[in-house]
Order: structure tokens, then C-alpha cells, then sequence
């Protein structure tokens, strides 16, 4: 059994990791504080100086190192570009000068592009529009030339389950909209092939089991805007979408400019592991079943 260890195993990834291989292999993770929850090897890791790092690797000797550990805040980086360098870059270099070989998992972001053109691949040249795509196409960079065996994995925009101590994501912040009786305005003119989260870990679990290296785009096969996504799930909430307004993306102000179209190649991990990915509407209706029994958990504790 092959053992690995989840920086930032509270992560959306890092924890859905956690549970669904639980079984399938020897799992250790760090967190900056543990979750009431029962989770078994996690190490709270409050600093990322290199000694500590380096301690718990050199305790666990894992086989595969997966870091899961970043500012995804496009806004918050660009405010805050020391600490999002520090997160986003210097812990990657860390990893590198503690020198442990093992397989190194890392992810990158479909954010390393401008949204121009219609369709992005591996070979694809990165052009990043602020600060945190900037930061992505470093640690790529950087990866390539410093590590042996690794893996760089470009997600899509991900939708999935979303824990009471996780960031929000844009299916489950509609569904807590839509459960709240809230109306939603979504941009009908930004459009991704989304990346359904259980179909990202199963993507992992395929690439380690087949030892593969380099990077790969992770996506889905159908293009979507927010709005539709929207309306996608309001019917499998049962509810009425006409709550669901449509507007453009100028409607939203935000610090930095973000791509319109982040439309990503999936061909190459098709190829490497026979990957097809589930449906958005069968992915939106296990999302949504899950979701709510936690979200009525959930609000029912805030109230």
C-alpha cells in the first residue's frame, strides 16, 4: 500500500482525497488546525517554516507528496502579494530544498491563461492576467526544471461537495442560495468545461496507480456558463429558476480582470488513463443530494 501524504488535507481536494482512499492507501496530512473530525495521521502544521515541514516528512517517508496547500483568492492575491508568494510559490521551493524523493503531486490553474483563445492545451503558452496566474506559471515553471517525478494537474473551475470548513465553490454556492430562497445573478458570458470534484480524485488515484508523470488539463466535456449551471441545478433542487437572473460580467466589480473563456483541452489525461468524465447533470445531482443533507446540518447549527 502506497503511502502518501496531503499537505492541506482539509482542502476541498485534500479531504475528498482523504476519504474516498482511505482504504486504498496509507494516508497521512497537515492542516493549520484539525476539524472536529475523526481523522487519523493529520498533523496541525500553524507555519510553513522548513524545518517542520521537514520533520513530518522525513517522520511520515511517504511515497507520494500531494500539495494541496493555497491562496485560491484571485482578489486576495493581488492584495496581498507577499503572503499569496509565500503560499502560492515559496512553499513549493521549500519542498525542494528539503530534497525528500518521493512522487510530487502539485496543481496548477486553468488562471496561467488570458481566456482569448478557444481552446487551451498542455502546450498552450500561459498568459496570465493578475497576480495569482502570474504566481501559477512560476511554480510551473519552476517544477519542471527543479523536481524529477511529478505532476502537474490544471483543473478547470472545480464543482463538488463543499465542507462546513471549506471555501465555497460555485455549485455549492448557488445551492445554499437556492435553499435559502435567495435570488442569484450568474454571468452568461464566462464559460469553462467545469471539473466535477470526485472526478478530479479518481483522476489522481488512476495517475498514481500508473506511476505517470508530467502535466495534464483536468476537465470536463461540456462548456457552461454560471448561468447555466444555475438552471442546472435549480431543477435538481426542485425550484424555481426564474430566482436566477442573467447578467454580464461587468455587472460584477472586481479588482483585477479574469479570462472569459477558460476552455481546457482534456485529450492528453483522456489518453493516459482512459478518463471520461461524468455528466455535469448526473455530477450536479449526486453534488446537490449531498450537499443539502449537510447544509440543513449546517444552518439548522447557525441558527
Amino acid at each position: 500500500m502506497k503511502k502518501v501524504l496531503i499537505l492541506g488535507v482539509t482542502s476541498n481536494i485534500g479531504y475528498r482525497f482523504y476519504t474516498m482512499y482511505q482504504h486504498r492507501y496509507d494516508l497521512y496530512g497537515t492542516c493549520r488546525k484539525l476539524p472536529d473530525l475523526k481523522m487519523l495521521n493529520v498533523y496541525e502544521l500553524n507555519s510553513l517554516s522548513k524545518e517542520k515541514l521537514s520533520m513530518i516528512i522525513n517522520e511520515v517517508k511517504p511515497d507520494i507528496v500531494i500539495n494541496c496547500i493555497g491562496i485560491g483568492s484571485i482578489d486576495f492575491c493581488e492584495l496581498n502579494k507577499e503572503i499569496a508568494k509565500e503560499i502560492n510559490f515559496e512553499v513549493v521551493k521549500l519542498l525542494r530544498e528539503i530534497g525528500y524523493k518521493a512522487k510530487y503531486i502539485f496543481f496548477s490553474s486553468a488562471s496561467i491563461y488570458s481566456g482569448s483563445a478557444n481552446l487551451y492545451n498542455e502546450e498552450s503558452i500561459p498568459m496570465p492576467l493578475h497576480f495569482y496566474g502570474k504566481l501559477k506559471v512560476e511554480a510551473d515553471q519552476y517544477i519542471k526544471q527543479k523536481f524529477d517525478d511529478y505532476l502537474i494537474l490544471r483543473p478547470a473551475p472545480i464543482i463538488g461537495v463543499q465542507q462546513s470548513f471549506q471555501r465555497v465553490n460555485p455549485a455549492t454556492f448557488i445551492i445554499r442560495k437556492l435553499y435559502q430562497n435567495l435570488s442569484i445573478m450568474l454571468v452568461n458570458d464566462v464559460f469553462s468545461n467545469l471539473l466535477f470534484l470526485d472526478d478530479c480524485i479518481k483522476i489522481m488515484g488512476e495517475l498514481i496507480d500508473c506511476d505517470s508523470q508530467g502535466d495534464f488539463n483536468l476537465a470536463g466535456n461540456e462548456i457552461v456558463s454560471r448561468y447555466e449551471l444555475g438552471k442546472m441545478i435549480a431543477k435538481a433542487m426542485h425550484k424555481d429558476n426564474g430566482v436566477i437572473k442573467a447578467c454580464d460580467s461587468n455587472y460584477f466589480k472586481s479588482l483585477v480582470p479574469r479570462p472569459q473563456n477558460l476552455i481546457l483541452d482534456n485529450k492528453k489525461i483522456k489518453c493516459e488513463i482512459g478518463y471520461e468524465p461524468l455528466s455535469i447533470s448526473s455530477a450536479i445531482e449526486q453534488i446537490v443530494k449531498e450537499q443539502l443533507n449537510d447544509l440543513r446540518k449546517t444552518l439548522e447549527e447557525e441558527i
